[in-house]
């Protein structure tokens, strides 16, 4: 086989660890569609801005920075979701398991604000118990 007819071995880049007592950059994540950073730190308590798109793609970067978070910055943290343009019923369940899994390493993932599209899924969805303490839609403009 000659060279400009072999199969491309291209492999996503791998995204750096950082050690567990390192300080995070103010943007947790980024992943083309999405973008996960801290807007706000009170003691053990941060704010999470999560904007642009949440699907099945991009739910582990969104996890993997939570998890991190929690490991290395607070014990506490509020989602402000309102950012986000799109997400599926997975994703938003994704994240409900995240949350039941920080209360069992003692933390906490609390929902602040929610998007017209996210609160959009979570009636087609029937609104789902796992949701009952999530607000309301918070208009961006």
């Amino acid at each position: 086989m000659t060279d400009h007819l072999r199969p491309c071995a291209r492999r996503p880049p791998q995204a750096q660890q950082p050690a567990a007592n390192a300080r995070l950059a103010p943007v947790q994540a980024l992943h083309g569609r999405l973008r996960v950073r801290v807007g706000g730190q009170d003691g053990p308590r941060l704010r999470v801005d999560v904007e642009g798109e949440l699907d099945l793609d991009t739910l582990p970067v969104l996890l993997a920075a939570l998890d991190r978070l929690l490991r290395t910055r607070g014990r506490v943290v509020t989602l402000a979701l309102a950012g986000l343009r799109f997400a599926d019923p997975y994703s938003l369940r994704g994240l409900q398991l995240a949350r039941e899994r920080a209360v069992r390493r003692g933390c906490r993932i609390t929902v602040g604000s929610v998007s017209p599209a996210v609160d959009r899924v979570l009636a087609l969805c029937e609104r789902p118990h796992w949701s009952a303490d999530w607000p309301g839609p918070t208009e961006t403009g």
